[in-house]
């Protein structure tokens, strides 16, 4: 360590040149590349250190990587490019945690190149996989999960409509200084044929959500198609999801499509290319809510619909069979009486 602190106190006395600073942006429990360059010589020692904390976070000398040098929470995480040869010092920081975001220096020197300090502002960033969105009675709730830094909620209608009371968004923080954010919307009862739309915006992404106004459908027990939304964006969607009821999984988005167990009877396809479902076999136990779900990487669709079985009549088949048996009778009746009279008026002649 002796040898380090000669090269610390060389950073304290003398002079040295200092690159442009700049901001590296890096995605929670990701790879992070922050980059260094130098001029290429012999003898090439580099130190990372992170400023808020004076900690080393790697250190390189005698031509290799010090094991030991990196502090405790960075140690196993950090390593070079193995391209210290051509003047690459760049720092690969693994399973970036929030806690890494700061301001970090690259010490770089050679025989025959000057010592350069440069230094650069981690920023670390958590995308959520998904916005959610749910109606319970007149109450429109938005919510993301793992968010930051924290992001700012916005409420739209489509058409234009006045929100009468839109909540400040709650935030949560989590054990990783994550955050989980919600936000709610208070409809009106008289206001219907809205769709709502809310946007979670960060710096650098955003995230929407929308819930389609609700549809009704009276089905047969036959077969009926309930539409899900169609994809506007041209982005392939990443998910796809149908629910009974919002709690019960019908099926998933996968290469198959396969519905689960207890649905495999009523499914009768899997989906179609716009996510409608196909039922058949229906009783009046599939009556309630079916939720679609489709989802691209920047965008969510919810659509829910009302579906009422309604049995086919089954005193139509019964009344139709007694029709038929009356109208047999009557007719095999007047079969018999004409060939009474037929007979009796022989027998008179």
């Amino acid at each position: 360590m002796a040898w380090m602190e000669r090269i610390l106190f060389f950073l304290a006395l003398q002079g040295f040149a200092r690159g442009d600073k700049r901001t590296v942006y890096c995605n929670f429990m990701e790879t992070c590349i922050l980059p260094c360059r130098f001029q290429v010589g012999e003898d090439v020692v580099v130190h990372w250190r992170e400023l808020k904390s004076g900690n080393i976070v790697l250190s390189f000398y005698h031509n290799k990587e010090q094991p030991d040098s990196p502090a405790e929470r960075f140690r196993g995480r950090t390593s070079l490019f193995k391209k210290v040869s051509e003047g690459d010092a760049s720092l690969k920081l693994r399973s970036v945690k929030v806690q890494d975001e700061g301001r970090y220096q690259c010490y770089t020197s050679s025989t025959t190149g000057s010592a350069k300090l440069r230094e650069m502002d981690l920023k670390v960033e958590a995308l959520p996989g998904k916005v959610n969105i749910q109606q319970e009675g007149n109450k429109i709730t938005c919510s993301a999960e793992g968010v930051y830094p924290s992001a700012e909620f916005t409420w739209s209608t489509s058409p234009p409509v006045t929100l009468n009371e839109t909540k400040e968004p709650t935030v949560q923080r989590t054990e990783q200084w994550l955050y989980n954010i919600s936000s709610f919307v208070l409809v009106s009862d008289d206001v219907s044929d809205v769709d709502y739309s809310c946007t979670i915006r960060t710096q650098n992404y955003k995230r929407r959500a929308t819930l389609f106004r609700p549809t009704r459908i009276n089905s047969s027990n036959t077969e009926t198609m309930i539409p899900c939304t169609e994809n506007t964006t041209g982005t392939a969607p990443t998910k796809l999801t149908w629910r009974f009821n919002h709690s019960e999984i019908i099926l998933n988005q996968t290469t198959t499509n396969i519905p689960l167990e207890k649905w495999k009877k009523h499914v009768k396809k899997s989906v179609s290319e716009t996510g409608d479902l196909i039922l058949q076999d229906l009783t009046p136990d599939q009556d309630g809510v079916y939720r679609c779900e489709l989802s691209t990487a920047e965008e969510t669709w919810v659509r829910n619909t009302f579906l009422k079985v309604i049995p086919d009549n089954p005193l139509s088949a019964t009344t139709a069979i007694v029709i038929g048996l009356v109208v047999f009778i009557l007719v095999l009746i007047g079969v018999i009486v004409l060939a009474w009279h037929l007979c009796t008026g022989t027998q008179q002649q």
